[in-house]
C-alpha cells in the first residue's frame, strides 16, 4: 500500500470497498449521515454535496430526455421521408414507367436527411449546448405557466362546486 493517496484515488478506492462490503443496494438518508461522520464530514458539507449530486442527477435526467426528443423529432422527420417520396416514387413510376422526375425531390431530400442524422449523431458541442439550453428555458417556462395556470384556476373551480 501507498502511504499517500490522491483525491480521485481515494474516492475510487472507498467506492470499491463500499460495494465490496455490503450487499446493499441503497441506503438510507441517516446510513449515509452515520458514513459521513465517520468520513469526517460535516452535516453542511454533506448537505452541499448531496443537493449538487442532485442538481446533477436533474441536468443528467434533463440531457436524456432533450436526447430522446431529438432522436424523436429526426425520426419523424425520416418517416415522412420514407411515406413521402414512396408515393412519389410510385405516382413517377405509374404515369411514366420510370424514376424521372421523382428523383430530382428523392435526392435532395435524401442529402437533407443525412445532415439531419449527422447533426443529430455528432452535434457540434456548442450548438448541443445552445439547443439544450433553450429546451430547457422553454420546458421550465411551461412547466412556470402551467403552475401558475393552476393555481389560478384551482380556487375557481372550488367555488363552481
Amino acid at each position: 500500500m501507498a502511504d499517500r493517496y490522491n483525491l480521485e484515488d481515494v474516492q475510487e478506492i472507498l467506492q470499491r470497498a463500499i460495494a465490496r462490503s455490503t450487499a446493499q443496494d441503497e441506503f438510507s438518508a441517516q446510513q449515509l449521515q452515520e458514513m459521513a461522520a465517520e468520513l469526517g464530514i460535516s452535516p453542511d458539507e454533506l448537505r452541499a454535496a448531496e443537493t449538487d449530486w442532485r442538481s446533477l442527477q436533474l441536468q443528467n435526467q434533463e440531457q436524456t430526455d432533450f436526447d430522446q426528443l431529438r432522436w424523436q423529432r429526426w425520426n419523424d422527420q425520416a418517416i415522412r421521408f420514407l411515406i413521402v417520396n414512396a408515393g412519389l416514387i410510385l405516382l413517377n413510376w405509374v404515369t411514366t414507367q420510370g424514376l424521372g422526375w421523382s428523383l430530382y425531390i428523392l435526392v435532395p431530400w435524401t442529402i437533407g436527411l443525412l445532415l439531419s442524422f449527422w447533426q443529430t449523431w455528432k452535434p457540434a458541442p456548442e450548438v448541443y449546448e445552445k439547443e439544450f439550453q433553450s429546451w430547457r428555458r422553454q420546458r421550465q417556462l411551461r412547466k412556470s405557466l402551467g403552475r401558475w395556470i393552476d393555481r389560478w384556476l384551482l380556487p375557481t373551480r372550488s367555488l363552481n362546486r
